[in-house]
């Protein structure tokens, strides 16, 4: 990558904690890093490390020629305010895209955010990429946590809706009680012709079945344990 562009990129990555998920995505992120050619800088700090020490690193890494991106592993412990921290993150290095700025650019037409949340871009590409026509379709997304569900409807917004007739609706679920399905819950009342984005952080038994032949279905898991 040096050779490409002259400078070797720099990734930082601030964990706090000890939460087994978020270190095995950290690990994988820095051997993404490796085989890409980008230098890993990580700061691993103890579960009742500081804000102010947070932030210290975070500026750390600001101030630092050497480091173009940085990422601070959410979540994070729960007496650390989460939106101080991710404010701090110099917007042009706020490579998750949660930084409040690139969040309203994502929201306003003709905005271009610097950096985009990666999961619900990806959906956006796979769209684009299959040729997948939305006109005419509905938009469900399911959740509106800020990584994957806000932005994911945002984007299907602002980006999507200009394709024309596109409606979209969002879905918060509860995670008790479990007396049906996500599926049996949302999917009763959707018909057809739909883009159906969910996120589900727990495990729940999902039904296929229940989806018919012309919805496209985006499913993440992400089962979390502490």
């Amino acid at each position: 990558m040096k050779e490409a562009l002259g400078v070797v990129p720099g990734l930082a990555v601030i964990l706090v904690g000890d939460r087994k998920d978020s270190a095995t995505y950290v690990r994988n992120k820095k051997k993404a890093c490796e085989d890409a050619g980008i230098k890993s800088f990580e700061a691993c700090l103890p579960k009742d490390a500081t804000e102010e020490e947070v932030l210290k690193h975070i500026s750390s890494s600001n101030n630092d020629p050497a480091v173009h991106g940085i990422l601070v592993q959410l979540p994070l412990p729960s007496h650390i305010n989460e939106q101080n921290v991710l404010n701090a993150v110099c917007i042009e290095k706020d490579v998750d895209g949660f930084h409040p700025l690139n969040i309203g650019r994502l929201a306003m037409r003709d905005r271009e955010p610097l950096f985009v949340p990666c999961t619900p871009k990806g959906c956006i590409e796979l769209l684009h990429r299959y040729g997948v026509v939305i006109k005419g379709k509905r938009a469900v997304v399911i959740g509106r946590s800020n990584i994957v569900g806000m932005p994911a409807a945002l984007l299907l917004q602002v980006r999507l809706l200009l394709a024309g007739n596109l409606s979209i609706k969002i879905f918060q679920f509860e995670k008790k009680p479990l007396k049906y399905t996500i599926y049996n819950l949302i999917l009763n009342g959707l018909g057809t012709r739909t883009v159906l984005v969910s996120y589900i952080a727990f495990k729940a038994k999902a039904s296929p079945s229940n989806i018919d032949g012309s919805t496209l279905l985006f499913k993440f898991w992400s089962n979390v344990r502490t």
